[in-house]
């Protein structure tokens, strides 16, 4: 369903993760730039690392002038509303309760549902508010 997707977009975190592969030789000048959440061993030569990302301005400037750092920041708008993002779940929940008390529900989650019956041919199609046949026809046993 496209509920998730839309939920996606307006429930987006500001302070975002950026994944970098880099030479362990380079790490110093990053640990020294950037605010690192993980360093993950590749090899001999290679690490990735997790970075926080979109840090506040005023964080970053402290954490500067506290710590005599160099933190690097940039900054870009995140567009997330929590309220549009709680509504699509709202709905997507109120919207698969039929589905949930007919006795036939196994798992179900906001865009999708597990039944031991076959769905109504009605209900499945890839518009809006319709469900997506993922196994084409077939049946998990």
């Amino acid at each position: 369903m496209h509920l998730k997707a839309l939920y996606g977009i307006f429930g987006k975190k500001h302070d975002l993760l950026e994944t970098r592969n880099i030479y362990k030789k380079d790490l110093d000048a990053y640990t020294l730039t950037k605010v690192i959440k993980t360093i993950i061993p590749i090899n001999d030569e290679i690490v990735t690392l997790l970075m926080h990302s979109n840090i506040k301005d005023d964080l970053t400037k402290e954490l500067n002038s506290e710590l005599e750092l160099n933190l690097n920041n940039h900054y870009s708008l995140v567009k997330a509303n929590v309220a549009i993002a709680s509504a699509v779940t709202a709905y997507a929940r109120i919207h698969m309760i039929p589905f949930k008390i007919d006795g036939f529900c196994v798992y179900s989650d906001t865009d999708s549902v597990f039944t031991t019956k076959k769905l109504d041919a009605k209900f499945i199609e890839s518009d809006l508010g319709l469900m997506k046949d993922e196994l084409n026809g077939l049946t998990i046993k």
